[in-house]
């Protein structure tokens, strides 16, 4: 399954990272635990209000040249914005529901996010590493309020959706293994997308460093 995940975001992120080069020279026998990392970001989604977003990362390592694979997983929880409670309020009366937005509010969006990126990734003459990442996931929403707990309401927002996402980023690594870095990255999925900022650090295991990252 991991590797088939990584095949997927190695063809997003390939064209980019490699475009002289051919897939002869991408191997996934590589892949292993490399070093991980925890951030804290900002998101701002179309449907819900602006909220905090916690990030947990692992460094699979590289498959081939520039590409690294980074699996992800995410967490944030936000309320629901005002229009879309109305909206929610006005496709609820259309099914015959006598109901309005303060009726409704106010409700939760919770959402689990485990996800792959392929990330292609340049060392600088500074020591800094520019990256490009995309990839793809699976969400989970799980949708929650007083007035719509354990209802046909709170059904149709629980909701299992894949994702497809796309970032970039700069990334810092030094000798010891430290690692710091910044994002900003774009996610869209059927129920909800939203940009987002990302600020974290973390570390890569000594001997796993390649010569090329640490400057």
């Amino acid at each position: 399954m991991i590797r088939w995940l990584a095949f997927s975001a190695l063809l997003l992120v390939a064209p980019v990272a490699a475009a002289a080069q051919s897939l002869e020279d991408y191997d996934y026998e590589e892949l292993s635990f490399r070093g991980a990392s925890l951030d804290i970001g900002y998101a701002v989604p179309d449907k819900v209000e602006p909220t905090r977003v916690y990030t947990v990362r692992v460094d699979l390592g590289y498959v081939g040249p520039y590409v690294r694979v980074m699996p992800a997983f995410s967490y944030w929880s936000s309320g629901f914005r005002d229009r879309e409670l109305t909206r929610l309020a006005t496709r609820l009366g259309e099914l015959g529901a006598d109901v309005s937005a303060e009726d409704l509010g106010p409700i939760d969006w919770r959402s689990y996010a485990l996800a792959l990126d392929g990330q292609a990734a340049w060392v600088t003459p500074i020591g800094a590493i520019p990256y490009f990442g995309a990839g793809v996931g699976l969400n989970v929403l799980d949708g929650r309020g007083p007035a719509v707990e354990e209802t046909f309401i709170e059904d149709l927002l629980d909701t299992v959706t894949a994702s497809v996402s796309t970032g970039v980023g700069l990334d810092w690594i030094f000798p010891a293994g430290f690692r710091f870095y910044g994002e900003a990255r774009y996610t869209l999925m059927s129920d909800v997308r939203y940009w987002s900022v990302h600020a974290g650090g973390g570390f890569v295991l000594p001997w796993r460093l390649s010569a090329e990252e640490v400057r």
